[in-house]
């Protein structure tokens, strides 16, 4: 193995293994990507994203507030496909157990949250679900 092929592999390889870590994979966004975002205020997001859903705008509104709290993300750039629980953002347990005392989820029913696919979307739903038959 000649030297240029070596020198070539040790410059080449942190290169290429951060590309790959960049890059968006299966829905999950790194903290750079999701804060250069446009900025949405909540009254265009919940119009966009949930006004016909039926889910109340205090539920979006508390599940945005704990979103950006745990992963320090300003509330306007998250999307309803950002999978925050695929993320190494922070410790998702915190986030599951800050979700579970925010809308009274009892213990015995924090599992099913981490079951979920993680995106924002689907929680909010789950949520509501869960208010609905509380």
């Amino acid at each position: 193995m000649s030297w240029w092929f070596a020198v070539y592999m040790i410059i080449a390889t942190p290169v290429i293994w951060w590309q790959l870590w960049r890059d968006n994979f299966d829905g999950m966004r790194t903290e750079y990507e999701i804060k250069k975002r446009p900025k949405l205020e909540f009254d265009d997001f919940y119009a966009r994203f949930y006004s016909e859903s039926g889910i109340l705008q205090s539920t979006v509104a508390s599940m945005l507030a704990i979103t950006s709290e745990q992963f320090r993300i300003p509330t306007g750039c998250i999307r309803p496909d950002d999978n925050f629980l695929q993320t190494d953002l922070a410790d998702t347990m915190w986030y599951i157990v800050e979700i579970s005392e925010e809308f009274g989820i009892p213990k015995a029913r924090q599992d099913e949250l981490e079951v979920l696919d993680g995106t924002f979307d689907n929680i909010v739903h789950y949520i509501d679900r869960e208010l609905a038959t509380a």
